[in-house]
């Protein structure tokens, strides 16, 4: 059987992690690719362990090992700066 297509996912607020969480619990779980619009988000990621989790009756299931990449907005690509 031949591993999944990687999966990337744009807009991690509450709903994109939700999704990343469901998808990294799969039995051939796909590679799993987190992408952030602005620096700040990355920073919060880091600052929350690099984690999603569920919470269910009191009981929380952390999922880890994505990969993340920081997107250049058009602004940046115009002044050569991130935000």
């Amino acid at each position: 059987m031949s591993s999944p297509s990687p999966i990337h996912i744009l807009g991690v607020g509450n709903l994109g992690k939700y999704v990343a969480y469901g998808l990294s619990k799969l039995p051939q779980r796909p590679s799993l690719t987190l992408l952030f619009h602005r620096s700040g988000q990355l920073e919060d990621w880091e600052a929350g362990g690099r984690a999603t989790q569920r919470i269910s009756n009191s009981i929380a299931d952390k999922s880890t090992h994505f990969d993340v990449e920081l997107l250049q907005s058009s602004q940046d690509s115009l002044d050569g700066t991130r935000r």
